[in-house]
């Protein structure tokens, strides 16, 4: 990490050495003999850090992830099925829907009541409370009170379910087809 540091100060004497010799260059001073022997210790100057740079940049490991990534991210890319599912559920992920505000606190004030109502519902029935809920809108998760893990698994599992099911009722519906056909 202090390599980086380092990086990033000589970049940054860099930048300030080249700005004060543009500077220099275009300020007309009377005296030329002592604009140019700051010019020149300004010249040495940034040569002495452009040489220092190039050192850390040679040491630093940025250089070499840099080529693994670009090697690596290509070869991703190709290997990812884009056609049928996006970046959410390549990296398992939940997509959730977005909400502002005053949509979130109703959407809050909804949950609230619902447990509620299934917590004096149940004690009459002597029904087992509800533990978490989640709710889910076009696919999107909206509000879920799980851990993100169960919540994943969960989300897994209706995608699956519903692929399937969208499978089979495809190969229902072409089976049909070929009876009226036939």
């Amino acid at each position: 990490m202090d390599l980086l540091m380092d990086i990033a100060a000589a970049r940054k004497r860099l930048r300030k050495f080249r700005i004060a010799i543009d500077t220099h260059t275009q300020s007309v001073d009377e005296d030329q003999q002592h604009d140019d022997n700051m010019m020149m210790e300004l010249q040495e100057s940034r040569l002495a850090v452009e040489a220092a740079l190039e050192t850390l940049v040679s040491q630093s490991p940025a250089l070499l992830l840099q080529r693994k990534c670009a090697r690596f991210f290509p070869t991703l890319l190709q290997a990812l099925d884009v056609r049928g599912s996006s970046g959410l559920s390549e990296l398992q992920g939940l997509g959730y829907f977005p909400m502002d505000q005053p949509t979130f606190l109703a959407l809050q004030t909804f949950i609230n009541g619902f447990h509620t109502e299934m917590k004096f519902s149940n004690e009459s029935t002597g029904a087992e409370q509800v533990e978490s809920s989640a709710l889910f809108f076009k696919g999107n998760l909206l509000w879920s009170s799980m851990e993100t893990a169960t919540m994943q698994l969960l989300y897994k599992f209706l995608q699956l379910r519903e692929e399937r099911g969208m499978t089979m009722i495809r190969a229902t519906e072409q089976s049909e087809m070929n009876r009226i056909l036939v």
